[in-house]
């Protein structure tokens, strides 16, 4: 795995522990840092997706 990739992978899990503690907004703001800035991730779209959901955010 190159520097970038364990780097974004890093970025992710940051994403994904904000998520599971509940600071959505945090997780938000991360993803979509992920996803303007490195390569485009299913997971990041679906974790994305579903973090916007528990925040009642269905429109964009």
């Amino acid at each position: 795995m190159s520097e970038v990739q364990d780097g974004a992978n890093s970025v992710f899990q940051r994403a994904r522990k904000l998520q599971r503690e509940g600071k959505l907004e945090e997780a938000v703001l991360v993803y979509n840092q992920i996803l303007e800035t490195s390569t485009k991730s299913a997971w990041t779209y679906s974790n994305l997706g579903e973090t916007l959901a528990k925040l009642g955010k269905l429109d964009f």
